[in-house]
């Protein structure tokens, strides 16, 4: 753990608080009200202080879209392929240079990503740890789960994922009480500890049949 202070975005570290305060410009010294002091864990970007702790980690979540039904083979239905073409396209106008991408292995993740794949030319990675709590799973396990997950997260992660994964992600990874109102094919977006949205829905309905199918996506992008 390294002394650490987070002013206006940027993490400032040295051998103890004094080091690390010298190394700010005289306008951030000047604004003491802005500076949180703690210490920061850089295997994790887990900076704690006294008024709790945070991660420093940029995290886009997307819930699945609409489905045929809840089980790990349950297809995207109409809608719900609209939903991850509306995605896709908010996705494409954002910057998401340096995100990893990943989703979780069940069917309506994986259907959703590979619109987002396809429309913004990045490369998912499928990872077990991001599944719902599954059947035996207790409460305390699964949060665990996620807990370790979040952890060894990059710096930024674009995630596919379900909604109780994406509530509990977003209460251990901000400094407050989010909502657990996760509409399907909702944004949420997380940035050191502040949840600048939370299931943020997209308008799909005015899309119309030939939209539910992605168009002039190049070929070949498969999952790794």
């Amino acid at each position: 753990m390294l002394a650490a202070l987070y002013t206006g975005g940027k993490l400032v570290t040295g051998v103890n608080h004094g080091d690390a305060f010298s190394k700010l410009t005289e306008q951030e010294k000047e604004d003491c009200n802005s500076i949180c002091s703690g210490f920061v864990d850089l295997n994790t970007m887990k900076f704690i202080s006294d008024d709790g702790e945070f991660y420093l980690k940029q995290i886009i979540m997307i819930r699945h879209a609409d489905s045929e039904g809840q089980q790990d083979n349950s297809k995207l239905t109409d809608l719900g392929r609209c939903q991850a073409n509306e995605a896709a396209a908010f996705l494409l106008a954002m910057s998401l240079q340096g995100f990893v991408p990943m989703c979780s292995p069940v069917r309506r993740c994986i259907e959703t990503a590979i619109y987002i794949q396809r429309y913004c030319k990045i490369r998912f990675t499928i990872k077990q740890d991001l599944r719902k709590q599954v059947d035996g799973e207790t409460p305390e396990s699964f949060n665990r789960r996620v807990q370790l997950m979040l952890d060894c997260l990059p710096a930024k992660t674009l995630i596919v994922s379900h909604c109780d994964f994406i509530h509990t992600m977003l209460t251990l990874s901000t400094r407050g009480s989010p909502s657990n109102n996760i509409p399907n094919c909702s944004i949420s977006y997380v940035k050191d500890g502040r949840a600048l949205c939370i299931g943020r829905q997209l308008d799909a309905s005015n899309c119309k049949k030939e939209d539910y199918e992605p168009r002039k996506i190049p070929e070949g992008l498969e999952f790794v």
